[in-house]
Order: structure tokens, then C-alpha cells, then sequence
């Protein structure tokens, strides 16, 4: 049947201009799939497209999905609750280049379970972490009803539409006849997805954070190795108490094998500030290296990456967070840390051991 489908399509060309959305329910978790794989790619295609007739590649061969998935610059990234893959989105783009965010979706009955903006916003960093120059997507208006507003919501902005006449057929396709169309099966689904769902772990019993700390105007976080400034982060380091005279090639190694790399930048786009996590993302984060230009110092920078790292999407589900601080204290307590000396630390249960430098610096 002849459908009148309206396809907007948007872009956003700067990291700075991210809305954060809230974090998402645990349990959640986000990991590329690292091989190529037409099978995981086109059963996504249908399973979430196939309610909102996505059938222009329904009959593509096996090869032509091999090729699509192998391409330079092609990545699928999956979302699990409870183990379960329930999002998937698909980046294509190199560094330096328009990348497009191609595929983004949920299965049907992960639907209404607050997932949606936490996973663009991952979508969104990743693109920023590859280089991009800039990102970009379309959307139908027979796609979700929510899918426009969630985009907007995260920030992008709408460039253009285009209106025209597309074949689609009269019912929704799915993974399997008939699976699309029945929203009986869709809300059992979703209900059972619900029961996997848990609160949050509470934090030990400690002073809670009074309010959020985000950054000043005039400054914009950027995340990733290629987005920092090495010459002046090294600058930095090196003149500190914990890593004086520290090489540059260190300083970098360290970044590039870190769980998150934070930068703050001004708007002339200069770096302010700098801080690092070393973490599994799962268990255990290790906030270390923070560090604020001294023209920047006493406007909140260290303890915004802070806040940044602790509301990031990969790190939201880390229950023990530590960092070692010989007169910041004060930074870090309104964010919820404590001291190893406080009871309520449980300063027995926490050992350490230092060695001699073993890496030159």
C-alpha cells in the first residue's frame, strides 16, 4: 500500500550541545559487539523495525548484510537488561568525518522502560569519541511516536524534511507473522521486562549529596582520548604532587587505557581541566588525575567531571567509587565521599599496597 511518510531528518555538530538524559534503570548495560555479524544486525532490523514497517532492506541477501556490517567505520553497539540484548544502535563514520547514527531502536517489549535517553546519549559520546565531525539521522513519522521527541530531547537539531509517497505493506511486519501487530503479546512483554527491573543499590549510610554540581556557563565537557589536549594535560601533570615530572607518553598511555577520559573545554576551545576513570564499568570506578588549569580554578570544573563521571551511562551501575586526595577533600565530599578514617566507610575492609614506579615517567 501507498503510504504519505514525512522522513525528518536531524544533526547535531558539537558534543556541547548533548542534553544528558537520566541514567537508566538498573540492571543496564552497554557493549559493542566487536565482530562482524549480518545475523545479529538483521534480526535487530526486523525486531525493532518491523513494527514501524522498516522493510527496505528485507531482502537484502546474506552478503549484502556482510558487506554493510564490515564496512570501515561501521559499528553496532547493544544495550542488555538483565542479560538480555533489548537496544541496539548502529554507527557508520570515520574520524573526521559526517557520521550517521543509521539504526536506533528497542525491541517491543522494552518499550516505556526508560531506556531510551540514556542509551541515545551513549550513541551521541560514541560518535564524539570516533572523531566525528558531525552526527546525523533521519526519522519517520511512522516510525515510534517517541522517537522524534527523544532526539530532540538529547539535543539534535532539524536540518531538513522530505515528503513523499513509499510502498509499505498494510500490516507491520516482524521477527516472526503476525508478531508486530499483536500489542497483547508486546504488553506481556513488557510486564514480565519490568519484573527483572530493580532499584538502584542504596548507598552505605554517609552524608548524600545535597544538590548536583554541572559546569558553569562558558564551558562544555568533551569525552574521549582524541578530544584532549595532551600538551597542556601533560603541562599539568607534570607539575603535581602525585606525578611530578611525569612523561608525556605516560600520560597519554595511561588516558588511552582509562575506562573515561573527561575534558572540560572553554568557549574560545581551550582546555580547562582533565580527570580520568580507571574502572571494570561494572563494579569498581577509580577517579584519578583530575586536574583544572589554574586561570580556571574556583568555578566547580573538578567536581563537574565528577559529577559527569558518576552520571555517565557506562559507569552508572558502579557501586564503589575511590579516589585518593591528600587536601581536596572538600571537593569531593558534597558528591557522597568519605574518608577511610569515617566509620561509615568501613575503613577495616580496605587495603593497599604501594610499590616503586616501575613504568619510567
Amino acid at each position: 500500500m501507498l503510504l504519505t511518510e514525512t522522513v525528518t531528518y536531524l544533526e547535531m555538530t558539537s558534543l556541547a550541545e548533548l542534553r544528558p538524559a537520566r541514567p537508566a534503570p538498573p540492571p543496564f548495560r552497554v557493549r559493542r559487539s566487536e565482530v562482524p555479524c549480518p545475523e545479529l544486525s538483521r534480526f535487530f532490523y526486523t525486531a525493532v523495525g518491523g513494527p514501524w514497517r522498516w522493510t527496505d532492506r528485507l531482502g537484502w541477501t546474506y552478503e549484502q548484510w556482510l558487506d554493510w556490517v564490515s564496512r570501515p567505520g561501521y559499528e553496532c553497539w547493544l544495550a542488555d537488561v538483565a542479560g538480555t540484548p533489548a537496544r541496539y544502535f548502529e554507527l557508520q563514520g570515520s574520524a573526521g568525518e559526517d557520521v550517521e547514527l543509521g539504526f536506533f531502536g528497542l525491541l517491543p517489549q522494552f518499550t516505556e522502560c526508560g531506556l531510551g535517553g540514556a542509551f541515545l546519549e551513549r550513541a551521541v559520546r560514541r560518535a564524539w569519541e570516533k572523531g566525528a565531525r558531525r552526527l546525523w539521522l533521519h526519522t519517520s513519522l511512522l516510525d515510534h511516536p517517541s522517537a522524534l521527541k527523544n532526539y530532540l530531547a538529547r539535543g539534535f537539531r532539524i536540518s531538513h524534511t522530505e515528503t513523499a509517497l513509499a510502498e509499505k505493506p498494510e500490516q507491520p511486519v516482524g521477527p516472526w507473522p503476525g508478531s508486530a501487530a499483536n500489542e497483547q503479546h508486546a504488553a506481556k512483554a513488557r510486564e514480565l521486562t519490568r519484573s527483572f527491573q530493580r532499584p538502584a543499590p542504596q548507598p552505605a549510610a554517609g552524608p548524600a549529596p545535597a544538590k548536583r554540581f554541572d559546569l558553569p556557563a562558558g564551558y562544555a565537557f568533551r569525552e574521549g582520548f582524541n578530544n584532549m589536549d595532551f600538551s597542556r594535560v601533560h603541562a599539568w601533570l607534570a607539575a603535581t604532587y602525585w606525578t611530578p615530572g611525569i612523561g608525556r607518553e605516560t600520560v597519554e598511555r595511561a588516558a588511552r587505557h582509562s575506562a573515561l577520559v573527561i575534558g572540560v573545554f572553554a568557549d574560545d576551545g581551550s582546555q580547562a581541566a582533565f580527570a580520568r576513570i580507571v574502572s571494570d564499568k561494572t563494579r569498581f570506578a577509580y577517579v584519578c588525575d583530575v586536574i583544572v588549569d589554574e586561570a580556571h580554578r574556583g568555578r566547580g570544573l573538578g567536581r563537574a567531571m565528577t559529577q559527569f563521571a558518576l552520571d555517565h551511562p557506562e559507569l552508572a551501575g558502579v557501586r564503589t567509587w575511590a579516589l585518593a586526595t591528600h587536601d581536596a577533600q572538600g571537593v569531593y565530599a558534597p558528591l557522597g565521599f568519605l574518608s577511610v578514617t569515617e566509620p561509615a566507610s568501613r575503613p577495616a575492609d580496605w587495603m593497599i599496597k604501594r610499590r616503586r614506579a616501575c613504568i619510567p615517567g
